[in-house]
């Protein structure tokens, strides 16, 4: 049996909120509406970090 470690929300949360996307990102990745995808890709990295199922 695997066991599994505890994952500090709270550290999570502030990791997520304090990610800043350089400008290289959006320079070689012209992805549109900006805002849309940064909010897409924090909701993602919460979702991320309950692991797999």
């Amino acid at each position: 049996m695997r066991l599994r470690r505890r994952i500090d929300l709270e550290r999570t949360d502030a990791a997520v909120a304090a990610l800043t996307l350089p400008p290289a990102v959006w320079k070689t990745c012209a992805w549109e509406p900006r805002d849309v995808i940064d909010l897409g890709l924090r909701q993602w990295l919460r979702c991320a970090r309950r692991g797999p199922a």
